[in-house]
């Protein structure tokens, strides 16, 4: 049995809510990139995560990733490994006024 953790929970924030019809998953990351789970929940969620998430196949500049509360940018960006346990909170793009 995996305990929880184990696993690496996932915090969707926005219109992701809305996609996902979640608030979270918890799915198993131990020495995957951030790149691999985008990737692996842009198969799970389908075209809409896709378009929300990415542009011309890259993710767009305004979508906001933290591990642990830290933004990947001031790590190795999409290439940063998730480990045991981990949070990774997924922030989309934001438009308004």
């Amino acid at each position: 049995m995996i305990g929880w953790n184990y696993m690496t929970k996932v915090k969707y924030y926005a219109n992701l809510r809305l996609i996902t019809g979640k608030i979270d998953d918890e799915i198993e990351a131990d020495g995957k990139t951030v790149e691999d789970i985008i990737q692996m929940l842009s198969s799970k969620y389908g075209d809409s995560f896709n378009k929300l998430m990415f542009s011309d196949g890259s993710l767009r500049g305004n979508v906001i990733i933290l591990i642990n509360g830290q933004n990947i940018i001031f790590k190795n960006g999409v290439k940063e490994k998730l480990g045991k346990g981990d949070l990774l909170d997924i922030f989309p793009p934001v438009a308004g006024g």
